[in-house]
């Protein structure tokens, strides 16, 4: 079996021939299974994981969030993305049924190859034994590769015809909640290399400045919630927090919204810059790609992908064959 786990900083995308599963990505550990309400609890038996020791319980997805929210970490809580390798097998066993499986190759794409494919390697391979709702399960995972993020939002774009000129280079930026990574692609998947960026600016930067607001706290009277911040960008009404009452804060939000984007945009433009007459595409892509739509306006070479959040993991069980183009596009 083959799988493609892209392991995002605020939702995990798992795609196997069955189809694609989307959690967020949520690990809380578990010292008290009576304290975890209804949440799915995950013992670890054993194994050759270097982060989780054996007999650690814990949950995962939307579980951890909402029966064990003081206890749980997002995979984006952590710096330069390094709780990819730290809660990443947690995330993987959350999402996979209580069977016991050998995985052949697991995908995973990461910002850095260099930085990341050796910590990433490590935390999956081998196997691994669980415990939950009183089955243990084995996952033996045989090999782990890994890619540059990126590739499969390339690929999604060109095998759905979304790209509609190719002619040049395919430019992909991939707002993720922690990161934001620009990478370029020739038609054949080849990428450009010198015109990667990758940078600390994801949507969790705009979040915590309206968080930081100071007129924001002084009209809750209690420091906001990232959250209901997260909340209030995807609500046309800008509200903070749910009810008819809930306040609406869409000039502050607008406010650090355009230096979101500035700071987002102008180092990759000066980027881009020197290979403009040779790119033909940019994509927008990643859970926080609507946060990036007043990017359209610049040149009519934007486009933003109709599954931005999955076409990662969508391209990239494309092109490894796991998926057909078909049944992704039904």
């Amino acid at each position: 079996m083959k799988l493609i786990f892209d392991l995002g900083n605020g939702f995990g995308k798992l795609a196997n021939q069955d189809g694609l599963t989307v959690v967020p990505s949520w690990v809380a550990n578990v010292s008290d299974k009576t304290q975890a309400g209804n949440a799915r609890v995950i013992e670890y038996i054993g194994g050759l994981s270097p982060h989780v020791r054996k007999g650690q319980m814990f949950a995962g997805g939307q579980d951890a969030a909402t029966f064990l929210p003081q206890q749980s970490q997002r995979v984006g809580d952590y710096s330069d993305s390094s709780g990819k390798a730290k809660l990443g097998l947690q995330l993987l066993a959350t999402m996979l049924t209580t069977q016991s499986q050998d995985i052949e190759e697991l995908v995973i794409s990461c910002p850095d190859l260099d930085i990341h494919a050796p910590n990433l390697r490590a935390a999956f391979i081998g196997s691994h034994e669980f415990r939950s709702v009183g089955q243990s399960y084995r996952l033996n995972i045989s090999n782990v590769h890994v890619v540059n993020e990126g590739l499969g939002v390339a690929a999604y774009g060109l095998y759905t015809g979304q790209v509609k000129d190719s002619s040049g280079y395919i430019v992909v930026i991939d707002i993720g909640y922690q990161t934001a990574i620009m990478s370029a692609y020739t038609a054949n998947g080849d990428e450009v290399t010198s015109l990667r960026y990758s940078s600390q600016h994801g949507a969790s930067t705009l979040y915590q400045a309206v968080a930081s607001d100071a007129t924001l706290r002084q009209m809750l009277g209690r420091a906001p919630k990232i959250s209901l911040i997260e909340q209030a960008f995807r609500d046309p009404a800008r509200r903070y927090g749910k009810g008819s009452d809930a306040p609406q804060i869409d000039a502050i939000c607008r406010r650090h919204h355009d230096a979101w984007i500035d700071g987002l945009f102008t180092p990759m433009y000066e980027r881009l810059k020197d290979a403009a007459d040779e790119t033909s595409s940019i994509i927008l892509a990643g859970g926080g790609s609507n946060l990036a739509l007043p990017l359209l306006t610049v040149s009519k070479k934007f486009t933003q992908l109709d599954r931005p959040q999955d076409a990662n993991a969508l391209g990239l069980a494309m092109v490894s064959g796991v998926m057909q183009t078909g049944a992704i596009a039904a």
